[in-house]
């Protein structure tokens, strides 16, 4: 993340009560943290630490209105990145049209989901602002 420090936790879903790890966390006072609290904990850090790096977290093309909302940045990263692959793509298209073979991109795109998905959310963005 860039240097940034980040808490470290998790969500323990044990449902016994008379186990070692249950004694561990009466030992250690830990007790149960109520879901808000998790949830405005993580808000206010990704708030407070805003970066390249880390943005709010997004399903693509999920129902949910707090989830599918595609932070603005992440927006112009993903449009820029996508500008950048499909101008790489041309130049290994013009490459490989004096011989007729593969490029190494025609090669490792369909190995690649990160292309593949940077290229669906660019469609998304595009159809979002046609519909608009």
């Amino acid at each position: 993340m860039g240097g940034i420090p980040y808490p470290l936790f998790w969500i323990d879903n044990n449902t016994q009560t008379n186990n070692l790890e249950t004694l561990e966390d009466k030992f250690n006072n830990r007790t149960d943290i109520a879901v808000s609290d998790v949830f405005d904990y993580c808000m206010r850090f990704i708030h407070e630490m805003e970066s390249e790096v880390l943005i709010k977290p997004y399903i693509y093309e999920e129902n949910d209105s707090f989830f599918n909302e595609m932070p603005s940045e992440h927006k112009e990263f993903i449009t820029k990145y996508n500008a950048y692959w499909q101008e790489e793509e041309q130049k290994r298209k013009v490459e490989s049209a004096s011989d007729n073979q593969p490029t190494q991109y025609e090669k490792k795109e369909l190995d690649n989901p990160s292309l593949v998905l940077a290229k669906s959310i660019i469609e998304f963005i595009n159809k979002s602002k046609k519909e608009s």
